[in-house]
């Protein structure tokens, strides 16, 4: 095998077909490390989940909160308002107990956000000042 010159990609000087298998094979390696570019965060995926099965509290590397309450009630309290920079935050109900989940503060102008039901989920959004449901 040849290189191009300038191209880096080894050439085949026989079969077409292996010339195709590694022309296949450099692409899908630059294809993986750009997408594992651009689904990294500084501290871990920039979508991250977290599973829990206790209360918590949503870190700024948060992203979706899986949450199971099958052995008991489960609170997302959320940080104030104006900590939560460009940040939305989705929590999702995972089990088929009737215990509740909720998302304690001031949501919508009212207080807290809550389901019993398995699989229901609720994306939040901060402004600065308020937490809305989108």
């Amino acid at each position: 095998m040849s290189k191009v010159p300038n191209a880096n990609l080894p050439v085949s000087t026989g079969d077409p077909s292996s010339y195709e298998r590694i022309l296949n094979t450099k692409l899908n390696e630059h294809f993986r490390a750009v997408k594992e570019t651009v689904n990294r965060h500084e501290d871990g995926y920039l979508f991250p989940s977290y599973t829990t099965t206790v209360d918590y509290t949503p870190t700024l590397n948060d992203s979706l909160i899986l949450v199971n309450a099958a052995s008991a009630k489960v609170d997302i309290t959320f940080r104030p308002p104006g900590e939560w920079g460009n940040k939305r935050y989705t929590i999702k109900k995972i089990d088929a107990s009737a215990n509740t989940v909720k998302g304690v503060g001031t949501i919508d102008g009212i207080s807290n956000w809550v389901t019993t039901t398995q699989y229901a989920s609720q994306e939040f959004e901060s402004d600065g000042t308020n937490i809305w449901k989108v």
